[in-house]
């Protein structure tokens, strides 16, 4: 709609002036064009805030990376799009701006495909679909309970539906998020944010990552010939590094320096 305004505005004073110079419309183009720039610069920041927040929550896996990378892509993007409204006032700088410009979306598109070969479908992760009458060896039917509270049946059935996940080792898969959660369970993704939040005081994330903790001690005390990338991926940690912060941030050592501390 910007660009379309953008052109129309230039038909205008293409036909009420007769030649390119558009007389006074330049001015009212270029001042359409430096805001519908703002726009596409913040109309992005503003989502990303959003979303932001829920996708941490409702991923088990280490995101630091993809979130680190889009803030700085970002940034260099907008920056180079804000020289862009000026650029296009004199012609030397466009020389300049433009070639830059197209590279930096080569390398922007291009990053984000291959890392997102590394990410789950956001889509696993924001859907509101209610999966309550998804099939499953776990589920019990939903489908007849009040969706605006979670009663204490529901909190002991979804308990034990959790407890039996994690028995079968559903928290090793390093992709693990509410949405695949509920497809697993049979339990909705929403009545499943509602357990977490209204019943454990918690999310998520910070409840799988609790699980995988406690397994990672475990095994770090059992086991001492594993070395980290092992228990890492029998923990379902997406990486080494992912483990040493787990354990840095509940024990503020290392898994070798609690080991040893334990004895």
């Amino acid at each position: 709609m910007a660009c379309l305004s953008i052109v129309v505005v230039f038909a205008i004073g293409w036909y009420t002036s007769g030649n390119m110079a558009l007389d006074g419309m330049r001015g009212i183009i270029f001042a359409m064009f430096a805001l519908s720039m703002v726009y596409f610069m913040t109309s992005p920041t503003i989502i990303l805030r959003r979303t932001q927040h829920r996708i941490n929550d409702d991923t088990g896996g280490d995101i630091s990376t993809y979130d680190r990378y889009t803030k700085a892509s970002y940034l260099l993007l907008s920056m180079l799009s804000s020289t862009l409204i000026f650029a296009v006032t004199w012609r030397p700088a466009l020389y300049v701006v433009g070639p830059l410009m197209l590279f930096t979306m080569f390398l922007f598109v291009s990053s984000f495909v291959a890392l997102g070969f590394n990410m789950a479908p956001v889509e696993d992760v924001l859907t509101d679909d209610d999966t309550s009458n998804t099939t499953s060896d776990y589920c019990d039917d939903f489908a007849n309970d009040d969706p605006a509270i979670i009663s204490e049946g529901q909190i002991e059935r979804i308990s034990n539906i959790l407890e039996r996940w994690v028995t079968d080792g559903g928290f090793r898969d390093t992709s693990a998020n509410i949405g695949k959660l509920a497809q697993q369970t049979g339990v909705s993704r929403i009545r499943l944010s509602q357990y977490f939040d209204q019943y454990l005081n918690s999310t998520f994330r910070i409840w799988l990552s609790g699980i995988r903790f406690a397994e990672a001690q475990r095994l770090v005390k059992a086991h001492p010939e594993y070395n980290n990338d092992t228990i890492s991926v029998y923990c379902g940690f997406s990486s080494r590094s992912q483990l040493y912060k787990i354990f840095n941030d509940n024990t503020g050592m290392s898994p070798r320096e609690w080991r040893e501390m334990q004895g």
